[in-house]
């Protein structure tokens, strides 16, 4: 459901905003499911799919194989003037996003929704000079305490910095080492969507209760949705 949910929110974006979109999918597997492959083959949208596994032992971070496939795919086939922007299946997304983000020429920062214990975090903008001066975050004592999902940036950057995510990056660091191999510093960042300040991004869940909570003819319902979480 979340991927079908994102399938649909990147169809909308291509037909009412004209979004130019190369959709890439990276499951967290041995092997490209034919779920996956059902719902890329029904958006209509040009689409690479793939698949790498998360190391069992070793691999304190979700993602970081198949961000960095991702990324080494981007460079391939993309090259420069292009825009690279991580949409997870677990969040929703206002399709005004994506008439925002060519506007981006390094990378580009904006506020995201439900994010860590917060209703939002975003940067402080100063308005009188559009420079990021701050971050409204959980933790804003990082390098760059921004969410995943509220920056992006040009394939222009991808091709010249080469940035990659690590297992070796601490806890709530992902982000933070990322951005540092695309920036400077927060002066280098280009805030969107009214200085950050529209909320066009935000973290959501799907979940199936647990197994505990199942019982009688539920059990069956349970068991089969399991295969799709």
């Amino acid at each position: 459901v979340d991927l079908i949910r994102l399938s649909q929110t990147l169809q909308l974006a291509a037909l009412t905003r004209h979004a130019q979109l190369y959709w890439i999918v990276v499951e967290d597997r041995d092997g490209c499911s034919q779920r996956v492959r059902d719902v890329l083959d029904a958006s209509g949208l040009f689409y690479a799919h793939h698949a790498i596994p998360t190391p069992k032992v070793g691999a304190p971070h979700k993602g970081v194989e198949q961000r960095n496939l991702a990324l080494r795919i981007v460079q391939e086939q993309v090259g420069a003037g292009g825009i690279v922007y991580f949409c997870d299946d677990d969040n929703a997304y206002d399709v005004d996003l994506f008439t925002e983000l060519p506007y981006t020429e390094r990378v580009s920062v904006f506020g995201v929704g439900f994010a860590g214990k917060r209703v939002y975090e975003r940067c402080s903008v100063d308005p009188a000079t559009g420079l990021v001066q701050g971050f409204v975050s959980e933790i804003p004592q990082r390098s760059f305490a921004i969410d995943m999902a509220g920056f992006c940036f040009s394939t222009y950057v991808l091709v010249k910095n080469q940035p990659r995510f690590s297992h070796k990056m601490k806890q709530y660091h992902l982000e933070p080492l990322f951005l540092e191999q695309l920036a400077n510093n927060a002066n280098d960042l280009e805030p969107l969507a009214a200085n950050c300040t529209r909320m066009l991004a935000w973290h959501v869940r799907t979940q199936v209760k647990s197994k505990q909570a199942v019982t009688g003819e539920d059990e069956a319902t349970y068991n089969l949705l399991k295969e799709y979480v």
